[in-house]
Order: structure tokens, then sequence, then C-alpha cells
């Protein structure tokens, strides 16, 4: 779906005017696109985390989080390689899912922050594959967590 006025209006059977009336204009709809998706790709995620008895739960949680549960993060990765607003937030994002993955792998005794960063790019990918077949990410990542927990 276009991010333009005219284009959403008429894919939501609305008018431009309606559009308008949520929104200033389209650089506040933006914003907020991307304001929601960063509630949605962190903060919702942080706080299902620190919910978990153990860092070993909180890790399965994290790695779910990612490949599942954010059916927009295709999209935003696609709109960052051309939107300099986007590709701001996606980069804070990212930074900060790999700074906690990072911990969470410590408190499991994992101290190499390359596996962070390659199971990180592991639950990406598997946003992909999500869409064909929802349990097997889940159970991929989860192969590949039991793997770098067999090597500490």
């Amino acid at each position: 779906m276009a991010l333009k006025a005219e284009p959403l209006a008429r894919a939501l059977g609305t008018t431009k005017g309606s559009f308008y009336w949520h929104f200033k204009d389209i650089a506040h709809f933006h914003s907020q696109v991307i304001a929601h998706w960063e509630v949605s790709a962190l903060a919702e995620m942080i706080d299902d985390i620190e919910q978990q008895d153990s860092p070993l739960t909180a890790l399965h949680k994290q790695l779910h989080h990612n490949a599942a549960k954010q059916k927009y993060e295709p999209a935003m990765r696609a709109w960052a390689r051309s939107f300099k607003p986007a590709a701001q937030a996606l980069e804070q994002v990212d930074t900060a899912r790999i700074k906690y993955l990072t911990a969470l792998l410590k408190r499991c005794d994992v101290r190499n922050p390359a596996l962070a960063c390659a199971l990180y790019a592991a639950s990406i990918g598997m946003t992909d594959l999500a869409q064909s077949d929802p349990k097997m990410p889940e159970e991929a990542l989860d192969t590949v967590l039991d793997l770098i927990l067999a090597l500490r």
C-alpha cells in the first residue's frame, strides 16, 4: 500500500479529507507509522520478555517475537532502504534488540557478541519463512539457539 494520502484514502474507501482529519500532513503520517512500529517492535517485546522467569525462556521469547510476531517487519525494512527516517528507526530498533539479545545470552553464559548478531540475523530472515509455515521459524530458531547454548 502506498504511503501517500490519496492512494491510502482510496484503498481505505474514504476521502483524502478524512486522512487529513487524522494527520496534519503526510510527514506526520509517516512519523506516526514509524512510531507505532517502534513500539510494537521493541517496547512490547521487552515487556513480554521481562515477564519470563529464566534467561533461557526470555531468549526463546525474544527470538520468536522477532521472527513471527512482526508481520510489518519486512515492509519496514524495505521502506528503510529508501526513506531515511524509517532507516534511522530501524537502526535504533536493531541496535536495541541486539544489545538486549547479547545481555540475555550473557545471562546464559554465552559471551561472544557475534553469536547474538548471528542469532538476530537468523530471526530476521525467519520473518519471510513464517509466511508459508508459522511453526518452522520457531523450531529452526530454537534449534540454532540450542546449538549456541551447547557451545558454552
